[in-house]
């Protein structure tokens, strides 16, 4: 009975764990959002979301939007959880990616905790790193990112 319950235990998951020790490719943040052709075109930290946090709360866009400003997107794009200070990542519940995606009923919010973030510089004006992060087969992007830190005004 003990036998039953330990292989029962090990079971479930994508089997993702191996892919963490992959590295993050050099091209620019690409994959699919929505079950659509990504790709990075711009993104910004939201400082009021960000402040007093160990992570920025920054949105990614597959379209250029101005830098801190409040265009709304018009495609499918990502809000992610990036690490104030550089270093390699995890994701999990509490650092994650969020894909944004047109729904039947409106948007939806499709949370993902695999993957990771590699963080290689944060300045004043800009956070630089590379992410793989996957949802499905349809919400998966890798790649590396810089996004503006917005300034509280």
């Amino acid at each position: 009975m003990a036998f039953v319950f330990l292989v029962c235990a090990c079971g479930g998951g994508r089997g993702d764990d191996d892919d963490d020790d992959l590295p993050i490719p050099e091209a620019t943040l690409a994959g699919q959002v929505g079950a659509e052709g990504w790709e990075l075109a711009g993104g910004y930290t939201n400082a009021f979301l960000s402040e007093g946090e160990a992570e920025f709360f920054a949105e990614l866009y597959a379209e250029q939007l101005e830098p801190c400003g409040f265009e709304t997107p018009t495609r499918p794009h990502l809000i992610a959880s990036i690490p104030k200070e550089p270093g390699e990542y995890s994701l999990s519940l509490s650092l994650n990616a969020t894909f944004v995606i047109e729904g039947a009923d409106g948007p939806e919010n499709l949370v993902a905790t695999d993957g990771r973030i590699v963080v290689d510089e944060v300045t004043e004006s800009s956070v630089r790193g590379g992410m793989s992060v996957s949802y499905d087969d349809d919400n998966e992007v890798e790649g590396q990112f810089e996004v503006a830190v917005c300034a509280d005004e």
